[in-house]
């Protein structure tokens, strides 16, 4: 009976240490599991699949060229799965500095691509992204961004991107990348002021003129030329035509003179300057 009793609490004894050792091995993997470094090791093997043979997928170890090309990829073929793995990539799967400094221009061209390919959601996110957190905004690649809204005619949130990113420091003309906003901004609100006429909202195209003879004397102090800015006089002047030749508006303004006396203030070179003057000669 002792024998039958000290073997039996002996076995016992066996299977509770045995036990025992299986939760503290449970414990410890759970503990590894959550973890920061063992997190962060998790989230570098995470792959973002795509459909394309040259750049099959995305990770921690992509560069700026991979994602470019598979952006070029994305616009070309019109793949919209793609673009939200992309997206997805960009937005919530690497950090600020990835592609060492370069995420600021792959966001604007995703925001682009995405306008593209009329998927507003992503782009608007991105937008966002790119405003808050610190990113160098390109003025010629959010003149980029502009274009694509005007074109899925988000005529309110061009003009709003207009004043964040193309915004001109009066005070600072000097500055180089200042500069670079008046022209893009010139051209931007150019592009507002023909795409509106042509689409006979001639009170969108009113207030992008309104915009452009506020910014002609910032532009005389940058001392920019012509040359320099390039305007689109001829179309916007098409435009306003165009507008006032289409249905009956309550608004009867001569918007030809409108874009003249913006032309005014504005510089031209000398041959365009002379058919300018025999014009509004003409007119008066």
């Amino acid at each position: 009976m002792y024998f039958r009793d000290d073997s039996g609490s002996h076995d016992l004894g066996v299977e509770v240490m045995k036990t025992k050792a299986k939760r503290r091995k449970s414990k410890a993997k759970s503990k590894n599991k959550s973890s920061p470094s063992s997190s962060s090791n998790a989230t570098k093997k995470i792959s973002y699949k795509l459909h394309s043979n040259r750049v099959s997928e995305l990770n921690i170890s992509s560069t700026a060229a991979d994602v470019m090309t598979a952006l070029k990829r994305t616009q070309n073929t019109k793949d919209a799965a793609d673009l939200r793995v992309i997206s997805e990539f960009l937005l919530r799967g690497v950090s600020d500095s990835f592609a060492y400094g370069f995420k600021g221009s792959l966001l604007a061209r995703l925001a682009v691509v995405s306008l593209r390919l009329e998927e507003y959601e992503i782009a608007q996110e991105v937008i966002i992204m790119r405003q808050k957190n610190g990113f160098f905004l390109d003025p010629f690649e959010s003149a980029a961004i502009f274009r694509g809204l005007l074109r899925m005619h988000k005529t309110e949130e061009a003009f709003e991107l207009l004043e964040k990113e193309l915004y001109v420091n009066e005070d600072g003309v000097e500055a180089n990348d200042n500069t670079l906003r008046i022209t893009h901004r010139s051209r931007s609100l150019a592009s507002i002021a023909s795409r509106s006429f042509f689409e006979n909202n001639p009170l969108v195209a009113y207030r992008a003129c309104r915009l452009l003879a506020a910014l002609a004397p910032v532009i005389q102090r940058a001392e920019l030329t012509a040359d320099d800015l390039d305007m689109p006089w001829v179309r916007i002047l098409a435009g306003a035509n165009h507008c006032m030749a289409g249905e009956h508006r309550e608004d009867e303004e001569d918007l030809e003179a409108v874009v003249l006396d913006v032309m005014q203030v504005f510089p031209q070179d000398k041959y365009f300057q002379g058919v300018l003057d025999r014009h509004i000669l003409l007119a008066e």
